[in-house]
């Protein structure tokens, strides 16, 4: 049988495998094996404070709560406090999100960032989905939480009927900030009409039910109004085919300094492999179509475990003999192996036009995971990703000048040439595959420099917004 590419040799037949788990309780044995990883870690952290940062929002001061119970509970010696912060994003409640282009992740993030950086705080917990496809440098990802429900949920206005979008009366205002919520939505249903709406979710919800209000329903995240205990205005969940969701969505991400081993030890019992391989799978996906402004793009991952039985006579994770290197990620340090399935979709800022791609592998680690998300969003631009992309140089018509909130989202068109919104890759891999019309290498692409659509100095072509 193959070992797998991070098996040591086999030297001692009565050596105790050292990525064995139990065939008969998985569960029990990564929980065993976790727990001695903790053991080892906590005289270096006994008597410590350690300092969690996040945002003012009640939503992120909910998230920093359960991830500060998680941390008390593994290392009861460890004094855990949150210090929240206001950011950009917070700052500005009126400019729809879409209008901040490129910037619009850092929105969430750099204020914090900033801090963790000067040492004010140890950690940050964000939405992963909000979160940057690259991070600043010495900064690193430290885990991520096992995911909530990840899926849009329809919010209906107090007071009226309506069980789905299928019932809504033409012409009905559907309340949302995301653009990937409006480009799928219009596919299906282009004949409602889709407006704005900023703040915190319960702003949102006071501005949907507001009788005067333009809006029929929002659209927002499930897992937010989960963690809110907010569920019960949940009309019902939008879903796959009609709407995939973003990148990222309800799981939370926790980033650290690079090179802080003390933190990175705290922070690593927390990460949940099955949310890490998926969602890391996705924003290696996003990050080969980003290419520096942001992109309608969504998605849906399926995991499964997958045991073997390891030659040495116990239970492992198995490998193929195409199966990378072990990554080097800080957070990749247990081996397991998963059956990976990452449905990927662009669909065009209009809703009219959209294309779809999924892959399922065998993967055993982090860069397994990451390698997938690349080859699909590879199969997006040669499916014809690549013209939906460039749609990103059209315009955003602002109306009513900065204040969007509760007015349509209609988009008007301009004409850039054959400009690429995708990460560009380096000019070596161009030359051994020829144009970006042919079949690309998802591991170049995922190596390829980071928001490198526009050389430094140089003037973004297209107006605020896209």
């Amino acid at each position: 049988m193959q070992l797998p590419a991070f098996h040591p040799p086999v030297t001692d037949p009565n050596a105790r495998c050292p990525v064995q788990s139990s065939s008969a309780n998985l569960e029990a044995s990564y929980e065993r094996d976790a727990g001695l990883l903790r053991e080892r870690a906590a005289a270096s952290v006994r008597s410590k404070i350690f300092t969690i940062g996040t945002r003012r929002s009640k939503l992120a001061m909910v998230q920093a709560e359960a991830v500060k119970a998680s941390l008390e509970e593994l290392w009861p010696d460890t004094e855990v406090k949150i210090i929240g912060m206001t950011t950009g994003g917070d700052q500005n409640q009126s400019k729809a999100l879409y209008l901040f282009g490129a910037d619009g992740k850092s929105l969430w993030t750099k204020e914090l960032e900033v801090a963790l950086l000067e040492g004010q705080v140890d950690a940050i917990v964000h939405c992963l989905k909000d979160m940057p496809t690259e991070l600043p440098p010495r900064c690193e990802l430290g885990a991520i939480l096992e995911r909530e429900d990840p899926s849009d949920a329809l919010v209906v206005k107090d007071g009226l009927d309506y069980n789905s979008l299928n019932e809504m009366p033409d012409g009905s205002v559907i309340g949302t900030s995301s653009v990937r919520r409006v480009a799928q939505l219009r596919k299906h249903y282009p004949k409602l009409k889709f407006a704005d709406v900023r703040g915190a979710v319960g702003t949102r919800l006071a501005k949907l039910d507001d009788p005067i209000s333009p809006y029929s329903a929002l659209i927002l995240a499930s897992a937010g109004l989960l963690r809110l205990g907010l569920g019960s205005r949940i009309t019902a969940a939008v879903t796959s085919p009609v709407l995939y969701h973003a990148v990222g969505q309800g799981a939370l991400g926790i980033e650290i300094r690079e090179g802080d081993e003390r933190t990175r030890e705290i922070i690593g019992a927390l990460e949940c492999w099955k949310t890490g391989y998926s969602t890391r799978a996705e924003k290696a996906m996003l990050h080969v179509l980003e290419g520096g402004c942001s992109v309608p793009v969504g998605c849906e991952t399926e995991i499964v475990e997958i045991p073997f039985e390891c030659p040495m006579g116990q239970s492992a994770t198995a490998s193929d003999p195409s199966s990378p290197p072990p990554s080097s990620h800080p957070t990749d340090r247990t081996r397991h192996a998963a059956k990976l399935t990452l449905h990927g979709s662009v669909t065009s800022l209009s809703g009219t036009s959209s294309v779809l791609a999924s892959i399922t592998r065998n993967v055993y680690s982090i860069a397994d995971a990451e390698a997938l998300g690349a080859a699909v969003a590879a199969d997006l631009i040669a499916g014809g990703g690549r013209k939906i992309l460039q749609e990103l140089g059209k315009h955003v018509k602002e109306v009513g000048g900065k204040e969007l909130d509760g007015k349509e989202m209609p988009f008007v068109g301009n004409n850039l040439g054959e400009r690429s919104a995708i990460n560009t890759p380096p000019p070596s891999a161009v030359a051994r595959r020829g144009s970006m019309g042919q079949v690309l290498d998802s591991e170049v692409l995922l190596k390829s420099p980071k928001r490198t659509v526009f050389k430094e100095g140089e003037v973004c072509l297209r107006p605020e917004g896209w």
